[in-house]
């Protein structure tokens, strides 16, 4: 179960953007932390699920825990400010790429980055830390800036406001 004093403070997630040595793990650690996607949803990530424009940088995340109608995962799209602290990291691993169907997170043998694989190297920069820990970081910080049930629930791409009493509850 996550506690308050669990939750990231932003000068806790500078500290592992300084730490981790690779601008791959740099922007998976920006991503987590910004957008609160689950650590699948990040590294499935691929060049055309991400649009950088002068003023935000839009990712459109598969959901892979909720599907549409027809039986196919839920694409999702949330956009961040260009100046929110950490965007230069997902701007700088982005623009290495240029073909549309690149897997943006791979690992030194060049195939896409495991879970697993990640939750490895974030345990080598923090021990106080786990994939999981950014998405509760984020809603938790929405909730304490006055979203309410249906915005934490459209910014997760839940289908009902069932699970954001955690986060409202964790707030205040």
């Amino acid at each position: 179960k996550i506690i308050r004093e669990d939750i990231l403070s932003q000068q806790e997630v500078e500290n592992m953007i300084y730490t981790a040595s690779k601008i791959r793990d740099k922007a998976i650690i920006s991503i987590l932390y910004l957008y609160g996607c689950r650590i699948t949803e990040c590294l499935n990530l691929r060049l055309r699920d991400v649009h950088i424009d002068t003023k935000y940088i839009h990712i459109k995340f598969l959901v892979l825990k909720r599907r549409n109608k027809s039986g196919l995962p839920f694409k999702h799209t949330i956009m961040i400010n260009r100046n929110s602290p950490f965007t230069q990291y997902i701007i700088d691993h982005v623009t290495a790429f240029e073909n549309p169907d690149s897997a943006l997170f791979v690992n030194d043998q060049g195939r896409k980055l495991l879970r697993q694989e990640f939750t490895r190297i974030l345990r080598k920069i923090t021990k106080n830390a786990w994939p999981h820990l950014f998405r509760h970081t984020r809603l938790t910080k929405l909730a304490e800036r006055g979203a309410n049930p249906v915005q934490l629930m459209a910014w997760a791409g839940w289908k009902d406001t069932r699970p954001t009493g955690i986060y409202i509850q964790r707030s205040t």
